[in-house]
């Protein structure tokens, strides 16, 4: 973790808690047919990961 104020573990949790609603509402307007908010919607995730990861408060996993 990056030196600097501590970050509570809730906060974390309710940031994760945003990307997987992100993306369950992504799944929800994909099959609405709505491809342009299930994609923005995939972006707002990807962004709030993207934040975690930049602070290191989380390491992106890496598929071999």
């Amino acid at each position: 973790m990056p030196e600097g104020p501590p970050v509570k573990t809730s906060n974390i949790d309710r940031v994760t808690d945003a990307i997987h609603r992100y993306l369950q509402d992504a799944r929800h307007y994909l099959d609405q047919g709505r491809a342009t908010t299930s994609l923005a919607s995939v972006a707002y995730a990807e962004g709030l990961l993207d934040a975690l990861i930049l602070l290191e408060l989380a390491q992106p996993r890496i598929k071999q």
